[in-house]
């Protein structure tokens, strides 16, 4: 494994500028994990996310499961646009460690993955796909898998608008980077999908999310997402997640009204995390859709289509 140095989230230590892992004390180890609790989280961080934020879902995730190893897989700008052979190379410490914890012999809870936005759902599904490849036959990745605010849908003005959370706080520099962005984004896709005839990576994120040789069907899914989410339209997540359902797959929805994008914990702590508990004990593993709102489809909502 690779040489680790202090994270700036608590509890963790740095393996590369990507990943971290906190590992539960020497003393918490001893005990023995019940099916209840997991036995290691894997947390895929939305675009460019500050530490100080990733840190709110780490601290929740310590304090309700002392004893579970957290493996936190961080997305950036760049790797969110790199290529699949240079993405294997990145992500290759992630699956390293979820392949050395299975092998270990940890099988007193699930696995769990908790991907938040389309960057955090790409990470999870290159990591999926290429922990795949190196177990064919083994699809059982993930036991428990957890959708937070994604998957969008295609939109240059969604991912200007979640890149300008990274560009500078000045209004005349933070117009000019939108606008670069967006100018680059433009080109990109012309050059990478239009031309070569490619599918864009928000597209194939939305299919593979619900391939049964990527996601095992086993695998009971949790979609949290929020009408007030300017980045990822609700409705989108809500096409997805019955889509995922027809497929076969056992699904849980959550929707919320005010929270913004990949801030529903701060905003309803409560019931977020009543329901990421719930879904990881297992009592919401064949949920339906909850009552309301997260039924209605794009037409019905045309009036909150961002982009």
């Amino acid at each position: 494994m690779s040489s680790t140095r202090a994270s700036a989230i608590d509890g963790f230590d740095r393996i590369t500028d990507s990943i971290s892992l906190h590992r539960p004390e020497a003393s918490s180890k001893q005990r023995s994990i019940s099916h209840e609790q997991p036995s290691l989280i894997v947390i895929c961080s939305w675009m460019n996310a500050a530490e100080k934020h990733i840190a709110k879902y780490t601290a929740g995730y310590r304090r309700l499961y002392p004893d579970t190893t957290v493996l936190l897989v961080q997305c950036s700008l760049a790797g969110f646009f790199t290529s699949k052979a240079k993405q294997e190379v990145l992500l290759k410490p992630a699956y390293d460690m979820i392949i050395n914890h299975k092998s270990e012999g940890n099988q007193g809870g699930p696995v769990v993955l908790h991907a938040f936005s389309n960057g955090g759902g790409t990470l999870a599904n290159y990591i999926a796909g290429f922990l795949n490849e190196r177990s064919p036959g083994k699809k059982v990745v993930f036991n428990k898998v957890i959708l937070d605010c994604l998957p969008g849908i295609p939109s240059i003005a969604g991912a200007v608008r979640a890149i300008s959370f990274s560009l500078p706080r000045n209004p005349i520099l933070r117009l000019l980077g939108q606008w670069i962005f967006r100018i680059w984004l433009v080109a990109y896709s012309i050059f990478a999908y239009a031309l070569r005839r490619r599918e864009d990576r928000v597209t194939r994120l939305r299919r593979r999310l619900n391939d049964p040789e990527r996601f095992d069907l086993g695998a009971p899914r949790l979609y949290l997402y929020s009408k007030a989410d300017d980045l990822v339209e609700h409705w989108a997540v809500a096409e997805h997640a019955e889509g995922a359902r027809k497929k076969g797959y056992r699904v849980r929805e959550e929707l919320f009204i005010n929270a913004p994008h990949c801030a529903i914990a701060k905003d309803e702590p409560e019931r977020y995390w009543k329901a990421v508990q719930e879904h990881i004990a297992g009592s919401s593993i064949n949920s339906s859709l909850q009552a309301g709102p997260s039924r209605l489809s794009r037409k019905a909502v045309s009036g909150h289509v961002h982009g």
